[in-house]
């Protein structure tokens, strides 16, 4: 990893959150210049995983702001990987999934809040449904409304067409017209998908393995 300053790469185990040699499950957030959601965010973490085994691996992408300090100070357990470059949202993550242990891998956008049950409740599905390779959830915007983009099928001509002139925003409830967020699902419902948000998404290391690391060529989307 020329060019990165790597910090804490055995975790501590202190400020609330159970570190362990072989975590169950690895958290990763990449920032660019955040830093005052990055703390939210993390502060979050350290509720949502409580006794739960894992790590949390931070890639920071030249922030300007004082991220790197601020991880340093406040969140010493925390794997700290500070880039001299802004990388890009793949390039990082791909930093982080080199060095990542544990059995499962999440991937959390520095403005997400998490819930307090939210990981838990998605492992326990992951390890009762061996058929699921990543599971997304239920995200929701500052406002309490259904933030669509949690979801959705693949971008094919006609769905991607249906989308560009304002068919599935007129026809949000048919199974036509609707399916580039899936607007007409049932947004409590479990239910199979095409694709999930990058802003916060648990993935198997072993799919992780058998299919690769994000691609470089695309900087952020």
């Amino acid at each position: 990893m020329d060019g990165v300053e790597v910090k804490n790469s055995q975790p501590s185990g202190k400020a609330g959150i159970n570190t362990t040699n072989e975590p169950l499950l690895s958290i990763i957030l990449v920032s660019f210049n955040v830093k005052n959601f990055l703390e939210q965010a993390l502060r979050s973490i350290q509720k949502a995983t409580g006794q739960l085994s894992c790590e949390v691996i931070v890639v920071d992408n030249a922030s300007q702001d004082g991220s790197v300090e601020l991880v340093r100070s406040k969140f010493p357990e925390v794997q700290l990987i500070a880039n001299d470059t802004n990388r890009g949202f793949a390039r990082a993550n791909n930093q982080a999934f080199r060095i990542a242990r544990g059995k499962f891998i999440a991937l959390v956008n520095p403005d997400v809040l998490v819930q307090e049950d939210t990981f838990q409740t998605l492992l326990d599905f992951l390890r009762s449904h061996p058929e699921a390779g990543m599971v997304g959830c239920k995200i929701l915007n500052p406002d309490g409304t259904l933030q669509l983009a949690c979801r959705r099928s693949i971008p094919t001509p006609w769905v991607a067409f249906t989308k560009l002139i304002g068919l599935s925003y007129l026809f949000p409830k048919s199974k036509i017209f609707g399916r580039y967020n899936l607007t007409y699902l049932d947004a409590d419902a479990i239910t199979e998908v095409e694709a999930v948000s990058g802003s916060f998404m648990i993935v198997r290391r072993k799919v992780v393995e058998d299919v690769g690391y994000l691609d470089d060529a695309f900087f952020l989307y």
